[in-house]
């Protein structure tokens, strides 16, 4: 009687996923593939040969055709990015000092508010030198100018005006070729009387700080903002909401907090006349409560 002996296949090697590897490895793994590359192997045989899986090898492959060998180091990215462009410590000072205390108007040309795109003509101007929006955004953010929506106030009554009310607004806004933006009074994040560096300005964060911020944000993330001291006052009300239409190049709708100073004929009087040039309409929240008596107005 015979006895059938199967045969078993050799278990085939797991592929290594080069992504998953350290920097040195990957950087050796390419340098492996890349000599392969040079001694004209097929992409799919190289990769049988290695180990790795076909695409990796065959994108490598591509990349060697366009580039060459210095395809074969790490490029640059996400932080090291970031970083290959930031500010030096000078030019940290001169923008922390200039959105704090400075006026957009006569530091960043074509903006009235600070904004992203406004710190990247501010460097421009400035500095003579070309950031990116990412570069500026992070800028402002370790400043402390974050991207949350500047209301202070009941949330819950909030939500529930947004679950109700909100979906109108935007249809309304949509129909007239507006953007809406959230607007409202907060504390600017404090600055020393010299910053060392931008990361500073939050941990020396002090909550006295006399500096106040006045912020829109939409919904997208876009935010412009200007720092003051001391009460709003109509006037400077006025040239922020002016300055926001101008620097978003479009109607606003702007979703504003109950107080006192909007509520004043001068304010609704201004009001209605930027809304019969079809350049601003505004929508108030419920009654909303201030911690600290004197921010109100």
């Amino acid at each position: 009687m015979k006895t059938s002996t199967s045969k078993t296949k050799p278990p085939t090697p797991e592929l290594i996923n080069i992504h998953l590897l350290p920097a040195n490895e990957r950087t050796a793994a390419r340098l492996r593939i890349y000599a392969a590359f040079k001694d004209g192997i097929p992409a799919a045989d190289a990769a049988a040969k290695l180990h790795y899986r076909t695409q990796t090898v065959r994108t490598l492959y591509a990349r060697f055709e366009t580039e060459g060998e210095s395809a074969v180091h790490e490029k640059p990215h996400g932080f090291a990015l970031l970083n290959k462009s930031a500010f030096t410590p000078e030019e940290r000072d001169a923008l922390a000092d200039a959105v704090f205390r400075g006026d957009p108007r006569e530091l960043a040309p074509g903006f009235s508010l600070w904004s992203v795109k406004a710190v990247v003509a501010f460097a421009k101007a400035r500095f003579g030198r070309d950031i990116s929006t990412a570069n500026a955004l992070g800028a402002l953010h370790r400043m402390g100018f974050s991207k949350t929506a500047p209301i202070r106030c009941n949330r819950k009554g909030v939500r529930d005006w947004t679950a109700e009310n909100y979906p109108l607004v935007r249809s309304f806004a949509a129909a007239r070729g507006a953007l809406v933006f959230w607007t409202g009074e907060t504390f600017a994040p404090p600055m020393p009387a010299k910053v060392p560096s931008l990361e500073s300005a939050l941990e020396s964060s002090s909550p006295t700080a006399p500096l106040k911020c006045f912020s829109a944000r939409c919904n997208r993330g876009d935010t412009y903002f200007r720092n003051f001291e001391g009460p709003l006052e109509t006037e400077w009300v006025k040239s922020f909401f002016m300055g926001l239409v101008e620097d978003v190049g479009q109607p606003v709708l702007a979703i504003l907090e109950e107080r006192r100073l909007f509520r004043t004929v001068e304010m609704q009087d201004w009001f209605r006349s930027m809304r019969e040039e079809k350049k601003l309409w505004t929508r108030f929240l419920p009654v909303t409560w201030h911690p600290l008596p004197f921010l109100k107005s």
